[in-house]
């Protein structure tokens, strides 16, 4: 994409700054550590359900988003969670149980 270039360090910390406090801001701090780190789409990040990252009260260390979620609809792609993933979901996951409830097909975002 012309113009388009990843974040350097400096932008990433002023971004994580701004990303605290409310409920919705936990939401927004995890979706971004999320698509730093993992690499995945806006599209891929959005259809991830809250089953795909928690199993039996657990941060899973994989997450796998589905062809179906893919652009292209290539393979599904799987991508091992980094601590700082796995640490923004424990921060998000029990507000949004708390929110929401723990029905695996909701939604992570």
């Amino acid at each position: 994409m012309r113009g388009c270039r990843p974040l350097d360090q400096r932008e990433q910390v002023q971004a994580l700054a701004v990303l605290k406090g409310s409920r919705i801001a936990l939401r927004n701090r995890c979706l971004f550590l999320l698509g730093l780190n993992t690499g995945f789409r806006i599209s891929e990040l959005l259809s991830l359900r809250l089953g795909d990252v928690l199993h039996n009260g657990h941060v899973l260390d994989r997450v796998r988003v589905e062809r179906r979620a893919m652009k292209g609809k290539r393979e599904s792609r799987d991508v091992v969670l980094n601590i700082e993933a796995r640490q923004s979901l424990a921060v998000w996951l029990p507000e949004l149980l708390a929110w929401r409830g723990g029905a695996p097909d909701l939604y992570l975002f």
